[in-house]
């Protein structure tokens, strides 16, 4: 297993704001004092139950108390709270504990070419009118990139509804750390802000040459980069889009194919390559998987989705992507057939295409690769899907 913080943490909880401040989107402000929240200071979870009492702007008579998780530390100063690591969460209730027993919890390590999972188990008599999520991917203080979406339940059992949220971290990315914003909102005004933040590891990847021969040489010479840039755009417009899992099933990864497996072509290779005349015509890092087998070689969706492109796309060649849910997305390229078209309902191991060559390919195989908003990660890790949803 590799469950991280395994002990849940029992929540009631207020609002937090993010402040708007751009060199540090970590730093928390709360609009009114809690009582005995220090106005400098270190906060950790040894201190970390703060209970109290507003009102609206109705008057109407609110309770809040902010929670820290076993490892949280804030910073305090003249009343901003910098979150330095863990999780802090709000609840802020018009009755008194009525939103409670909430679980929260941080799954699986979080290391480049990787994702981690951040899950909220919520009885089922709370259903939340609205819940957004924004991850922000940060080097020091300065901030490389934002993803945001909502938060959907994505399984449930005799008590509780699961709401998650994937945290992808990119090769591509300088990032030392994360930090996660959730926002639920419920009937009757109830509201849980949820903030967690932790360090990302740093992977090594390896480096490689590729050599096209003659004919697959003339064919990159020819290929339009202005068309590959605007197929990627549209193609990254729909990886940001995070929707509701199609299955509340247990997520078990299948295979791509049925041969045994010859890698060609690792994760995060940094490659080379060269054109039958010994030009240099690219380096790429390379965001994918590749088997080299036999043209015509059944591929197999990994998981349960719908195809929401299927189409000849420059250097991809044959190229179909099924969403998953959640924001995940898995993308099989260079077949020599399709057989899924868009809007396409697929189960796991359905038949979506045939091995080939189109595209920028030095012989047959299958490109295949994971998308978590348009980050991308080791299709291979979502072998640790079915942990998401063990309950303790």
């Amino acid at each position: 297993m590799l469950l991280r913080n395994k002990s849940f943490c029992v929540c009631a909880l207020s609002l937090l704001v993010i402040c708007s401040c751009k060199n540090s989107p970590e730093t928390l402000s709360v609009p009114r004092k809690i009582p005995m929240l220090p106005e400098n200071g270190t906060v950790t979870s040894e201190s970390a139950s703060f209970f109290r009492k507003t009102f609206d702007e109705l008057g109407k008579n609110l309770n809040s108390v902010l929670q820290l998780s076993e490892d949280c530390v804030l910073e305090v100063q003249n009343g901003q709270y910098k979150l330095k690591k863990g999780t802090v969460t709000e609840i802020t209730s018009p009755i008194k504990q009525k939103l409670k027993n909430i679980k929260y919890q941080t799954m699986l390590p979080s290391v480049t070419g990787s994702y981690s999972f951040f899950r909220m188990l919520i009885p089922k008599k709370f259903v939340p009118e609205d819940a957004k999520f924004n991850v922000k991917y940060l080097n020091g203080e300065k901030l490389q990139d934002s993803k945001e979406g909502n938060v959907y339940s994505y399984y449930e059992n005799s008590h509780s509804n699961f709401y998650g949220v994937f945290l992808p971290f990119s090769p591509l990315y300088d990032a030392d750390h994360y930090f996660l914003s959730i926002q639920m909102a419920f009937n009757d005004g109830e509201k849980i802000a949820v903030y967690s933040t932790g360090e990302i590891k740093k992977s090594t990847f390896k480096e490689q040459t590729l050599n096209f021969p003659k004919g697959k040489s003339g064919e990159l010479a020819s290929a339009s980069r202005k068309l590959y840039n605007k197929q990627q755009a549209a193609r990254h417009e729909l990886w940001r889009t995070v929707t509701a899992p199609l299955t509340k099933d247990v997520l078990q990864i299948g295979k791509p194919l049925d041969n045994t497996l010859r890698l060609t072509s690792d994760f995060c290779f940094t490659r080379k390559w060269f054109l039958s005349t010994g030009q240099l015509y690219s380096r790429d890092i390379h965001l994918g998987v590749d088997y080299g087998v036999p043209t015509g070689t059944p591929v197999y969706s990994l998981l349960d989705g719908v195809v929401v492109s299927s189409g000849l796309q420059e250097l991809y060649g044959n190229m179909v992507i099924v969403d998953h849910g959640l924001g995940l997305y898995t993308n099989y390229c260079h077949m020599s057939k399709r057989l899924k078209n868009a809007d396409t309902l697929i189960e796991k191991g359905e038949t979506l295409g045939k091995v080939g060559m189109t595209g920028a390919a030095t012989g047959p195989h299958l490109h295949v690769e994971a998308r978590i908003y348009g980050i991308p990660i080791d299709y291979r890790k979502l072998e640790y899907l079915p942990e998401l949803f063990v309950s303790e």
